[in-house]
């Protein structure tokens, strides 16, 4: 099972907030965000399955092609009543091992940086920015058309 992502809404209460006040899409905005954030976990991951940050110092026998299609490129945002969130990372089902790239085993060593890329707090740092940007334009569009 791939990671969840959400909005930050305490983060973003403020435009969220602005956004309705100006009657801006707040729904196409939250979706944006979460496209981005998407696909800027998709890059990260793409990024981190390169032979240079595999096992056995590149030589970690897989199907590489096999990786690089588990990682999720969708845009696919669930919504439940007013939460919405979005998979981001690997799709275990279609390359299963790609757990293995992400926590390691006993006798091998997680991928070089890609947990942490994906799923850590250098990618909950990013995809903060991320989302506050898009927030950030999104209401600074709404006051131009108001």
């Amino acid at each position: 099972m791939s990671k969840k992502w959400g909005i930050e809404y305490g983060a973003l209460q403020g435009f969220l907030e602005e956004l309705r006040r100006l009657e801006a899409d707040t729904k196409g905005t939250v979706e944006k965000a979460l496209v981005a954030t998407q696909d800027y976990i998709a890059d990260q991951a793409d990024k981190h399955t390169e032979d240079k940050y595999l096992p056995a110092k590149g030589e970690f026998k897989s199907n590489p092609s096999q990786i690089k299609s588990a990682i999720i490129r969708d845009h696919k945002v669930e919504w439940e009543l007013s939460k919405a969130q979005i998979s981001a990372g690997f799709d275990f089902a279609k390359a299963p091992h790609s757990i293995y790239l992400l926590n390691g085993t006993q006798t091998m060593e997680p991928a070089k940086g890609l947990k942490n890329a994906v799923q850590g707090a250098r990618a909950k740092k990013a995809v903060a920015e991320i989302q506050k940007d898009i927030f950030f334009k999104a209401c600074e569009e709404a006051h131009k058309n108001d």
